[in-house]
C-alpha cells in the first residue's frame, strides 16, 4: 500500500508522520505523479485540490477517503470514494450506537444539552457536534461552543492540546436523572491514524466494494 496524500496543511502533515512510523510508503499529491498499484488517495485539504484528486483517482482506479469537513463530493463517481470528514474511529463507532441510546420514550421528557471544545482555529461547529444533535432531536444552534482557552483549560483540556483538540459532552437531565457522555480526541493523529487503519481495510476489501460514494458508517 502506497498512500497520495492531497493537502499541505497541519492534518496531511500529520499523516505523513504517522505514516513513517507505520513505515508506510506515502507521497503527496500532485497531476503528474506516477501510479503503483495498490495506491490509495487520502484528502486532507481545503478542497481546492480535490476536484483534480478525483480526476486523478478516475484516471488511475485509485480509491480516494475524503477527511475534510464541509467537502462537497460528486453524487455520481466511477471509482470507489470513503467520505469521512471524522476519522477518529471509536467515536465514529460510538455515533452509531448513539441512536440506540437516544430512541427511548423516557428520554422525551429529559433536557438534553450539548458543549463542545475545539481549538479556537476552528471557527464552524464541528460535524460531530451537529450528528450528535440530529441524534438526540435538539438544534444545532441548541450547541455550545467553547473557543476560549482559559474555560477550556478548566474543562480539562490539557494545555499542550489547546491548538488540538475534540471535545464534546451530552448531558441529559430529567426526573431526578442524570446522564452524562463525553469525547475527548487529543492531538490530531487520531485521525492520521483512522485513514491508515481505512486505507488498509478498503485495499483489503476492494474486490467487494462498489465504485460510489460510501459513508464511513458503512464500512
Amino acid at each position: 500500500m502506497r498512500i497520495v496524500i492531497v493537502g499541505n496543511g497541519k492534518m496531511a502533515e500529520i499523516l505523513g508522520d504517522c505514516c513513517r512510523k507505520k513505515k508506510i510508503p506515502f507521497i503527496g499529491f500532485h497531476s503528474e505523479n506516477y501510479t503503483e498499484k495498490d495506491d490509495l488517495v487520502v484528502h486532507f485539504g481545503s478542497g481546492r485540490q480535490l476536484p483534480e484528486a478525483l480526476e486523478w483517482c478516475n484516471r488511475h482506479n485509485a480509491p480516494l477517503i475524503q477527511g475534510s469537513t464541509g467537502q462537497q463530493l460528486p453524487s455520481k463517481v466511477s471509482i470507489l470514494v470513503v467520505n469521512a470528514p471524522n476519522l477518529a474511529l471509536p467515536i465514529v463507532k460510538l455515533l452509531s450506537i448513539m441512536p440506540t441510546i437516544a430512541d427511548t420514550d423516557t428520554l422525551a421528557e429529559m433536557k438534553i444539552g450539548i458543549i463542545e471544545s475545539h481549538q479556537a482555529s476552528k471557527k464552524s461547529v464541528p460535524g460531530t457536534a451537529k450528528v450528535m444533535a440530529e441524534i438526540f432531536g435538539i438544534s444545532e444552534t441548541e450547541i455550545i461552543s467553547i473557543r476560549d482557552r482559559e474555560k477550556q483549560l478548566q474543562l480539562g483540556v490539557p494545555e499542550e492540546y489547546l491548538d488540538g483538540h475534540g471535545y464534546h459532552w451530552i448531558t441529559l437531565e430529567g426526573g431526578g436523572v442524570t446522564i452524562e457522555l463525553s469525547t475527548k480526541v487529543n492531538g490530531r493523529e487520531a485521525y492520521a491514524y483512522g485513514a491508515i487503519s481505512l486505507a488498509k481495510k478498503l485495499l483489503l476489501h476492494r474486490d467487494d466494494l462498489k465504485n460510489r460514494v460510501y459513508q464511513l458508517s458503512e464500512m
